[in-house]
């Protein structure tokens, strides 16, 4: 159910669809063969060869909604700025803050074995989570019209790892029960500017959702293969194939939170 501050969102959304579709005629095909297994995206010459070999068609500064194509037409990227209504961004700020300083400095996957931060397991991380349901489980909606394939993947994967606890961990189990989101993982950064990489741990075909919060200015998010710079500012939605597009984003003055689901 979609509740403060969603229209926003999903006004946004049938604005890329409708009006505002660009074409990089970027053959995403293509870039996956070439850039092969657990690619950085660092090595500034390799990819540098990468984009001569192949170039986007468009170039330029962003600031409108806008969907981008790579050929046959899929959609490589979704740029949702201004979308997050400002309850909205309270409750995801809060989120933020919560998330930065007590349950996110933990490695939490143990040989391969599903695990959680031991902190969601107290009074503390019990609301947490449930202060996070609305920005997550509102971003998980808009993820089911953007990408519906990964949506109903992420709902087998929440839906098995709760079998799996109900036997194996009950403390999980637990904490599944009111993870609101069908990612299975949330980063939050405090005032980290990245460098031109990519997401090598994640897949050719899927979304990374970033989420821009917070009081700052003139930030850009620089993504070379599609020869394009985004408008960053605060509530900002971009999902995008983090795997194949390298990107990045600069130093800012202020204070910036950012989620990657």
């Amino acid at each position: 159910m979609f509740i403060y501050g969603t229209s926003s969102l999903l006004l946004n959304l049938s604005l890329c669809v409708q009006k505002y579709q660009v074409q990089s005629s970027i053959d995403l095909i293509w870039l996956s063969e070439s850039l092969g297994l657990m690619k950085s995206g660092l090595n500034i010459d390799r990819e540098a060869f990468i984009s001569s070999r192949h170039p986007s068609s468009v170039t330029g500064y962003l600031n409108m909604p806008a969907v981008i194509l790579g050929e046959g037409d899929t959609i490589a990227l979704w740029y949702l700025p201004s979308s997050l209504a400002q309850p909205m961004q309270v409750c995801a700020h809060s989120f933020c803050m919560a998330s930065y300083r007590h349950f996110c400095k933990e490695h939490v996957l143990v040989n391969h074995v599903p695990a959680i931060a031991s902190a969601l397991s107290t009074d503390t991380g019990r609301q947490w989570l449930s202060n996070i349901c609305l920005p997550a489980g509102t971003l998980s909606g808009i993820l089911s019209i953007m990408h519906p394939p990964l949506y109903d993947a992420g709902l087998k994967v929440m839906k098995a790892l709760r079998q799996w606890s109900a036997v194996a961990d009950h403390a999980i189990s637990d904490v599944l029960f009111k993870w609101p989101t069908v990612y299975t993982n949330v980063s939050v950064l405090a005032n980290h500017s990245a460098p031109l990489h990519h997401d090598p741990h994640s897949h050719m075909d899927w979304y990374d959702l970033l989420i821009s919060i917070g009081e700052y200015t003139d930030c850009v998010l620089d993504i070379p293969t599609l020869g394009l710079q985004l408008e960053y500012h605060a509530s900002t939605v971009v999902a995008f194939f983090s795997r194949l597009l390298q990107y990045g984003d600069n130093a800012i003055a202020g204070n910036r939170y950012s989620l990657a689901y």
